[in-house]
């Protein structure tokens, strides 16, 4: 899709090995893949119909080391959601989303949707965190929450879903405007040219 209504600006964030680049691909290319370990930050474009809006998604995907935090903190800002992703077998890595969190609501516009993903949920006899106390911080936290798996689309998909109904909920409300800051804009991204770039691919 060469032309768009709307351009969102989404961002996955969580510590190392919790499958956030595998879960971007899969929604992108639909395809399981264990990439290298991004550095710093990558970028991706993704273009799908959504409702009676044609929208360009950009997916800003951070490294989980915090030796990069300083420059992925920069990637907060201007984003229009954010999926904090952790996987439910390794409990430490749920423990260190409040710290995730916490980095990007100091950047992040006060209107951001934050869903809370538990990857690997398909791993039930390796499972540490379970549904209740996965989904409790969310409540606590005001975020969204889904699990599943990178092996399969639907699970991500779901969650993407869930934070472009929330965005068009707040865009419908007033409570977020169209602006760069926002991450929700009508105007073409240049993006810095120390990031990848993927082209365009349909649903």
């Amino acid at each position: 899709m060469s032309s768009y209504d709307l351009q969102i600006r989404l961002v996955l964030t969580g510590s190392t090995g919790v499958g956030k680049s595998c879960l971007l691909n899969q929604f992108t290319n639909g395809e399981f893949i264990i990439p290298p370990l991004t550095v710093g930050v990558d970028q991706h474009f993704h273009s799908l119909k959504y409702k009676d809006k044609t929208l360009k998604l950009q997916f800003v995907d951070t490294a989980g080391n915090h030796r990069f935090k300083n420059i992925t903190r920069t990637y907060y800002k201007g984003v229009a959601g954010a999926i904090f992703v952790y996987d439910v077998t390794q409990y430490h890595t749920f423990k260190e989303i409040p710290s995730w969190l916490t980095e990007c609501r100091l950047h992040c516009e006060k209107n951001t949707t934050f869903l809370l993903f538990a990857n690997k949920a398909d791993q039930t006899d390796k499972r540490k965190v379970s549904y209740e106390e996965g989904a409790a911080f969310a409540r606590s936290h005001n975020m969204l929450y889904h699990e599943g798996t990178a092996l399969g689309p639907p699970d991500i998909k779901k969650a993407v879903d869930m934070v472009l109904d929330n965005i068009f909920t707040s865009l419908e409300s007033g409570s977020t405007l169209l602006s760069l800051s926002s991450g929700v804009k009508t105007k073409e991204f240049d993006p810095p040219s120390h990031i990848s770039c993927d082209s365009d691919t349909e649903l």
